[in-house]
């Protein structure tokens, strides 16, 4: 109850302070301040999970925080418009998306059609070419539109959908590796991995295809992945980070490496590949490429080095995240046990032990937030109570 403890209150609405990335002088920088209403790192993954957690433990306090939380998002939906933020993970959609998520499980129709009614206001507006990868852009909006359209019976979110994966799809370039997207993030060549590279795109793209049936949406999606492959290291046996570090003094010049992480690394391709084995089982490389996703994961949770960081998007519960989505789709328990080996680890050594969570913002303090902080620890512990039916967060299966 620690996020109910320390939510701030103004006029029947709350928010959170804490530890999260801004921009500042054009480059990312940590930063103690309020929280965004983003799903992300703001109010609305916060009230996600606190919503989810009262499913099973409803109390007076939690409920009221809740409900606070839901005002604190209806009262900052200006902000998506100013910045034409309509994705899933840092938009519109995602506070969408969490008011659907709590109107049906709390029996708040009211919120469900607020959420729904925001989807439908926004589904139909274009993405820049700068908005085009999963935590910004239509990456993320084209799987979420899917999910809502068909879990709330609104077609016409579908039908945007795929045509946002259309206008994707055309965006991309192609090469003899096969096909990519650009990037304003500096780079040594367009990204792999999910959260900013060609996994996520290529999700969208078959997402849509499994739902219009439009082949030119399912070569899209294998050229894409056609394209991660032939970028896949060997030696490392994993996919380099392209992605230039101009953050770490020296690190520009470094030769890029690979990482089990979700947002650039191998925890999030391997999640790309379990669905491809739904959506696409003639496709005989996702199982190898799960297994070798398994691999680095399981050479993380075994490591006996303390963990910098929790977190879901780049940290321990992250990788831990997805080995439970393997476990569960391949009915393999002693994979998930591995999964649950990490809730205790966090139960012994920081619940118990009462010491801050290690969160996600460079190693700088707790960070209230669902993707880099404790709102997204707590709902991984909700992941391993309900693991066949409480869906992961970190890729939204439409």
């Amino acid at each position: 109850m620690q996020l109910c403890r320390d939510a701030m209150w103004h006029d029947g609405r709350c928010t959170w302070m804490g530890w999260a990335m801004t921009i500042a002088n054009g480059s990312a920088t940590a930063a103690y301040r309020t929280a965004s209403a983003s799903l992300y790192d703001g109010v609305a993954g916060i009230a996600l999970f606190l919503g989810r957690l009262a499913v099973h433990a409803p109390s007076a306090p939690l409920l009221a925080t809740i409900d606070g939380a839901v005002r604190q998002v209806h009262s900052r939906l200006a902000d998506f418009d100013a910045l034409s933020q309509r994705s899933f993970y840092t938009g519109s959609l995602g506070a969408a998306y969490m008011l659907c998520q709590l109107g049906s499980g709390l029996n708040r129709p009211e919120w469900m059609e607020q959420g729904l009614e925001l989807a439908e206001r926004h589904a139909a507006l274009p993405f820049g070419d700068d908005a085009l990868h999963v935590i910004a852009g239509s990456g993320s909006a084209i799987p979420g539109l899917i999910y809502m359209g068909k879990h709330f019976s609104r077609p016409a979110l579908t039908a945007a959908a795929v045509r946002h994966a259309e206008q994707l799809l055309a965006k991309g370039v192609v090469d003899a590796r096969g096909l990519s997207w650009p990037s304003l993030l500096p780079k040594h060549n367009n990204l792999l991995g999910y959260a900013h590279g060609v996994s996520g795109m290529a999700m969208a793209l078959l997402e849509a295809y499994a739902v219009s049936g439009d082949d030119a949406l399912l070569h899209g999606a294998q050229e894409a992945i056609r394209y991660e492959r032939n970028c896949f290291d060997p030696a490392q046996q994993g996919w380099p980070d392209f992605r230039v570090d101009t953050i770490t003094a020296g690190a520009a010049t470094l030769a890029p490496t690979c990482n089990c992480t979700w947002c650039s690394g191998s925890t999030g391709i391997g999640l790309t590949r379990l669905r491809m084995m739904e959506l696409l089982p003639a496709d005989s490389g996702a199982a190898e490429e799960v297994n070798i996703a398994l691999q680095g994961a399981s050479r993380l949770l075994m490591s006996t080095t303390a963990p910098q960081d929790l977190c879901l998007c780049h940290g321990l519960c992250g990788t831990a995240d997805f080995v439970l989505s393997a476990g569960v789709q391949l009915d393999r328990p002693d994979i998930a046990i591995f999964a649950d080996q990490v809730g205790d680890f966090i139960i012994e050594h920081y619940l118990n032990a009462e010491q801050p969570l290690p969160c996600g913002v460079q190693q700088r303090g707790e960070a209230p937030g669902l993707m880099m902080g404790k709102a997204g620890i707590g709902y991984f512990f909700l992941r391993l109570m309900e693991r066949q039916t409480l869906p992961s967060v970190l890729l939204l299966k439409a």
